[in-house]
């Protein structure tokens, strides 16, 4: 079963649902970064530069541990607060190289870049755990 398993989830991940990234221009702010996260319902976005080069991830887990109960500015710069540098996947990885660096990383989510390193998606743990329910209904 464990073997069967493991075939089953070394599929590219193009197999499953990635959402298209929402991001912010790293000279954004706190609040718009809240405000993006808010209007779409989403647990992190994506922080780029004007020339869509990914800077960094900001999560649920960002706002956790570097905003609530300190004293902060809404109005201050995002990459003051965002995750720098995040862990990449490309398209190509398995849905199980996914689910490794997840469970060792301790990560939720994890942008998917394309060749030149520019985001092109978001996988979640959701999203992960869709594909994995919908393989035990098959």
């Amino acid at each position: 079963m464990k073997t069967e398993l493991k075939s089953r989830l070394k599929v590219p991940l193009t197999k499953v649902h990635i959402s298209e990234p929402k991001y912010l221009i790293d000279n954004g702010t706190l609040n718009d970064a809240i405000g993006v996260m808010e209007k779409f319902n989403i647990g992190s976005i994506i922080v780029m530069s004007e020339k869509v080069e990914l800077k960094g991830i900001f999560t649920e887990r960002d706002i956790l541990n570097k905003v609530i109960g300190k004293e902060v500015d809404l109005d201050s710069p995002i990459c003051l607060y965002m995750t720098p540098h995040p862990k990449t996947l490309r398209k190509e990885h398995t849905v199980l190289e996914a689910i490794e660096l997840m469970h060792n990383k301790n990560f939720r989510h994890i942008p998917i870049v394309d060749e030149e390193k520019r985001p092109i998606g978001i996988i979640s743990i959701k999203d992960v755990m869709n594909f994995i329910y919908d393989l035990a209904i098959e």
